[in-house]
């Protein structure tokens, strides 16, 4: 709705549309463009990709790769270590009570506020698997609404209100997937 919104307003003023958060899926970006949007951030989905940093775990079957946001307060902490890119082996680990501290004892605390945040995305495999699965994406919904172009979408794409039922009812189920 957001999107919508500014996408009303930002072309009169010539200013480029961005849409920044709640990209999980391929669909999600395909839906921020067709609402307006020139240009959508996907930083969660590269996240999780081979070639971004960030150790590997294992939890309830699941690959996930921990992320930690570059004004993340551990990122903050790894820069204050004498990691100029925040970013460390990927293997420690910083624990927020030691990222408290380091700040603290820096006078860090006060100079600056962390931002961003630390946390596990799913694996997503090699980053050119990533933009396939986006590029293929908005083809397809450029598709349903015959578009060749972003602008032909930004036109020709409908949304239709649906329900809670009907949105949890369109994805799989009765199927393992």
């Amino acid at each position: 709705a957001a999107v919508l919104d500014c996408a009303e307003v930002c072309p009169e003023a010539g200013i480029p549309l961005c849409a920044d958060g709640g990209i999980r899926m391929p669909a999600d970006m395909a839906k921020a463009i067709a609402a307006g949007a020139d240009t959508v951030m996907v930083g969660n989905m590269f996240a999780g990709a081979t070639e971004s940093p960030g150790t590997l775990l294992e939890r309830n079957g699941r690959v996930l790769k921990v992320h930690r946001g570059m004004a993340s307060g551990g990122a903050m902490a790894r820069r204050l270590q004498g990691d100029s890119t925040g970013i460390g082996s990927g293997s420690s680990r910083v624990s927020h009570e030691s990222t408290r501290g380091a700040a603290a004892e820096s006078g860090a605390s006060e100079q600056s506020v962390p931002e961003g945040v630390e946390a596990v995305v799913p694996y997503r495999g090699d980053a050119a698997k990533v933009v396939n699965q986006l590029v293929g994406g908005l083809r397809s919904a450029m598709s349903y609404s015959n578009a060749r172009t972003i602008p032909e979408m930004h036109e020709r794409a409908k949304f239709v209100r649906i329900t809670a039922a009907g949105q949890i009812e369109s994805r799989p189920h009765d199927v393992e997937v």
